[in-house]
């Protein structure tokens, strides 16, 4: 084999373990995103209103990232758990420092919509709030139960 194959190859099978990795969420964020949905967190998606359309985690309020400095009263208390995500990460990772510096103490960085989703879709069942956001919960977890075995 020549040597620009065998860098082919390699980087390659570099990028696939990178792209494996990635799609593999942190036990501990899955954890803690568990916690933050089954105590009635409030989900914020940080993307596009146009990739928002395209499919978002149930319940899950669209505030892209340049608007969310003027949306901040939206999210009511600054100490409600608020759980952010976007596609990557990166944008949820300037949301949640954006939140904290705005005194919001109880961020949550999703980083994913798939990591909510799974979070979500195995997260008990919350006993906070009023029993219509109970019920919504339910809804959304059904739903990404459902999702994530197609």
């Amino acid at each position: 084999m020549s040597n620009s194959t065998l860098l082919f190859l390699a980087l390659t099978a570099a990028f696939l373990l990178f792209r494996f990795m990635q799609s593999r969420a942190d036990p501990a964020l899955l954890a803690a995103l568990q916690g933050a949905l089954s105590r009635g967190a409030v989900v914020v998606d940080v993307r596009s209103p146009a990739e928002f359309s395209g499919g978002h985690v149930a319940g899950a309020r669209n505030i892209p990232l340049h608007a969310l400095q003027g949306r901040l009263g939206e999210l009511g208390a600054k100490d409600r758990e608020v759980v952010v995500y976007c596609r990557s990460g990166a944008r949820s990772s300037q949301a949640a420092s954006l939140l904290q510096r705005a005194g919001f103490t109880r961020v949550v960085n999703g980083k994913t919509r798939g990591n909510v989703e799974s979070a979500a879709a195995s997260a008990p069942a919350s006993d906070a709030g009023d029993a219509p956001n109970r019920a919504e919960r339910r809804r959304q977890q059904r739903e990404a139960r459902r999702g994530a075995a197609r």
